[in-house]
């Protein structure tokens, strides 16, 4: 009786040791998790705000000089590319957006003599700003820091110098350069990443004649001038990455 039980017990201990065995087999076959990559192609948007200075200058004399500033909300989209080596990241990316608020500061001459009293001189924000350049991260896991820069044009810049006795409007499209950096986040690991980043943008001084209400050319009110802008924005996008 005692050899019965003894026997009994072993084959349970065997049927039990079995099982544990057949469970623990799919989790030892089970391929570790991918690790994150930053590799892929990404679109998305982005908003914040841009700060905006813009210096002129009359081309004749008497010579008078103004500026503007303001401080206006942006918006606009993003689409680039870009390869992970390492934890270095290299990639390429062009953005298209402009700003929420088109009115970028209104200015009288320096010095007042300078100009018939009673002018002022108001410049309006492009209708789009766009972008082209490189990017160069380190990838930290989950995190990216890198830098940025590339080519820039302001869409088109108008500027009205207004009178009491008349108004003239010179329209201008430079082209500059852009440098700055950000902190992206991939969100738990997905493809859906945050971030914050900071550009300045400084563009070509360009000479603009502006027009009458007849559209004929004021030669005489001939101005150079050159926009600044440094913008702060939070981006959203999704990174695509390959399989």
């Amino acid at each position: 009786m005692f050899m019965k039980r003894l026997m009994l017990a072993g084959a349970l201990l065997l049927d039990i040791g079995g099982l544990a065995q057949a469970a623990d087999m799919p989790l030892k076959a089970l391929p570790p998790p991918a690790p994150f990559t930053w590799t892929g192609i990404y679109g998305g948007g982005y908003i914040g705000g841009m700060w905006a200075k813009t210096d002129n200058d009359f081309v004749f004399a008497p010579p008078a000089s103004w500026q503007q500033s303001a401080s206006v909300g942006i918006a606009g989209g993003i689409v680039g590319i870009q390869y992970q080596w390492g934890n270095l990241v290299l990639g390429v990316e062009g953005t298209a957006g402009g700003a929420l608020n088109n009115g970028l500061g209104t200015a009288s001459c320096n010095p007042a003599t300078a100009c018939a009293p009673g002018v002022t001189i108001s410049t309006t924000s492009p209708h789009a700003i766009f972008s082209a350049g490189g990017r160069a991260g380190w990838a930290l896991g989950y995190w990216l820091p890198y830098v940025s820069g590339g080519y820039a044009n302001a869409g088109t810049l108008i500027q009205t110098i207004q009178s009491p006795a008349a108004t003239e409007v010179g329209r201008t499209s430079p082209d500059g350069a852009y440098i700055g950096g950000g902190l992206d986040y991939a969100v738990w690991g997905s493809g859906l990443v945050v971030g914050l980043e900071y550009r300045h943008y400084d563009f070509q001084t360009q000479q603009v004649v502006p027009f009458n209400a007849a559209s004929a050319g004021v030669p005489f009110d001939t101005y150079n001038t050159r926009p600044k802008f440094d913008t702060f924005t939070f981006r959203a996008s999704y990174l695509f990455s390959p399989k």
